[in-house]
C-alpha cells in the first residue's frame, strides 16, 4: 500500500544559486510535511528534456525557459508547475516572484533616500521578467516625479545589435558616463549588478556616492564578491518552493489549475555597501544618516547620533527635514520598520524577536510605529503578506 501511494516528482532546472537552493528547500519541506513523494530526478533543463523520453514520472516542477522542454512536458500530459517567468504563454501553472513588485521596491528604496534620477539595467534578451521589473521601477519613479533611464531600453537597438557583447559594453560605458549623478540603478539580477559595479570601478565612478546599485534575487555569494558588497532585493524562496509543491499536490488531487499564475511579493531589500549613501550633498548630514543606517537596529536614539557626529541637534533636525522631508527620529523609525517588514515577510520569528532585532524596545513599541507606517499592526500585515500570493493568482 505504501509503495502504491508514492509520487515520483522530477525537478528540472534548479541550479545551486541561493534563490534556487531556497526554492528547493521549500519543495522538500512541503513534501516532508504534507505528502509522500519521491524525487528520482534533479536535473538541468537539457538533461530534463532527455529524461522525459523514458522516465516514469507522476509530476514535474521545473524552470521552463525553452520551447523544447515546454513541448516535451506538454506531450507527456503530466501535472507540471513552472517556476520560470521567461515564456509568457505557457498553459501550465506558474509560481514565482512578483517581478513588477520587485522593481517598485527597488525604486521606492532609492526615492526614500532622495534620489531624483533612477535607472534600470535590464536584460538584452527581452526576457519577460526583465520587462516586468523595469516596468515596476519605471512606474514608481515616474509617479514620484523622478527622472528615469534604462539600458538597453533607451537605445532602441535591433536584436542583432543586442547580441553584440562588445558593442553593448561600449554603449553601457557611454550610458553610465552620461547619466546625471547621483543616480540609483536597479539591476535585473545580481549578475548585472556585479557587472555594473566592476564597470564603475574601471571607469573611476564612485559607488555608492555617484552611482548606487541594487541587484535582485540576493545571490549572496555574488553580492559579497562585489566591491562594495551589492545590495539586493530578496525573495521568500522557501515560501515559493512550498507554494509550487502545494500547487502540484492540488493537481495530483484533480484540481484544474491550467493557465493560472501566482506571484509572490519580495520580502525586502538586503542593504549592503553599494547603497550606503543618500542623494544629498550635505557631508555632515550624510555622515549622520550613514550612522543611523549602520546602528538603527541597535536601538540608538537621536542623542546617540549627535554624540557620534559633529552636528547640533537643531542643525541635524533642520538639515534632515530639508533633504528628506522627515525628522531624524522619523528616519530611524523608517529604517527599523523597513527591517521589521523584511523579517515579517520572510520568517516565522515571533513578534518579540522581530521587535528587538529591528531596534524597537518591545512589541508595543514596534506595533505603534509599524501601524503609523503601514496602517496595520505587524500581525495583521504579516497575515496579509501570507495571503497575498493567493490573492495575486490570475486566471
Amino acid at each position: 500500500m505504501a509503495k502504491a501511494s508514492m509520487r515520483k516528482v522530477a525537478l528540472f532546472g534548479l541550479s545551486d544559486s541561493g534563490y534556487d537552493s531556497g526554492v528547493l528547500r521549500g519543495i522538500l519541506a512541503y513534501a516532508q510535511d504534507q505528502t509522500d513523494w519521491t524525487f528520482p530526478y534533479l536535473l538541468n533543463e537539457a538533461e530534463g528534456v532527455s529524461a522525459l523520453d523514458s522516465a516514469e514520472l507522476d509530476g514535474v516542477i521545473a524552470h521552463i525557459t525553452n520551447d523544447e522542454l515546454a513541448d516535451k512536458l506538454k506531450a507527456r500530459h503530466l501535472p507540471v508547475v513552472n517556476l520560470a517567468r521567461v515564456i509568457g504563454n505557457l498553459d501550465v501553472p506558474t509560481v514565482g516572484p512578483d517581478d513588477e513588485a520587485a522593481g517598485k521596491m527597488a525604486a521606492e528604496f532609492f526615492l526614500a533616500r532622495s534620489y531624483e534620477t533612477l535607472a534600470f539595467y535590464g536584460s538584452s534578451l527581452g526576457h519577460r521578467y526583465s520587462m516586468l521589473r523595469e516596468r515596476g521601477c519605471r512606474n514608481a519613479a515616474v509617479s514620484r516625479g523622478a527622472e528615469f533611464r534604462s539600458f538597453p531600453g533607451d537605445l532602441k537597438l535591433s536584436p542583432d545589435k543586442l547580441r553584440d557583447e562588445v558593442r553593448l559594453r561600449r554603449l553601457l560605458s557611454e550610458w553610465l558616463h552620461d547619466l546625471p549623478k547621483p543616480v540609483g540603478i536597479a539591476c535585473v539580477h545580481d549578475r548585472r549588478g556585479r557587472h555594473l559595479a566592476e564597470l564603475c570601478r574601471e571607469m573611476d565612478i564612485a559607488v555608492p556616492e555617484q552611482i548606487a546599485i541594487i541587484g535582485m534575487d540576493n545571490y549572496e555569494r555574488m553580492c559579497l564578491m562585489c566591491r562594495p558588497a551589492l545590495s539586493s532585493v530578496e525573495w521568500p524562496c522557501e515560501r515559493i518552493g512550498r507554494e509550487a509543491a502545494s500547487w502540484l499536490d492540488r493537481m495530483f488531487n484533480g484540481e484544474n489549475l491550467t493557465e493560472r499564475r501566482i506571484k509572490i511579493p519580495p520580502s525586502g531589500i538586503v542593504s549592503r555597501g553599494s547603497t550606503d549613501a543618500v542623494a544629498v550633498s550635505d557631508a555632515p548630514l550624510n555622515e549622520a544618516l550613514r550612522y543611523m543606517r549602520q546602528h538603527a537596529r541597535d536601538g540608538i536614539r537621536v542623542a546617540d547620533v549627535i554624540k557620534a557626529v559633529p552636528i547640533s541637534r537643531r542643525d541635524l533636525e533642520r538639515r534632515c527635514f530639508a533633504a528628506l522631508g522627515r525628522t531624524p527620529l522619523q528616519e530611524l523609525h523608517r529604517l527599523r520598520v523597513e527591517h521589521a517588514s523584511r523579517l515579517l515577510a520572510s520568517s516565522e520569528l515571533p513578534l518579540s524577536q522581530v521587535a528587538t532585532s529591528s531596534g524597537f524596545r518591545d512589541v508595543n513599541h514596534l506595533s505603534r510605529v509599524f501601524n503609523r507606517h503601514h496602517g496595520q499592526t505587524p500581525a495583521v500585515w504579516r497575515k496579509a503578506q501570507r495571503q497575498a500570493a493567493t490573492e495575486a493568482a490570475e486566471v
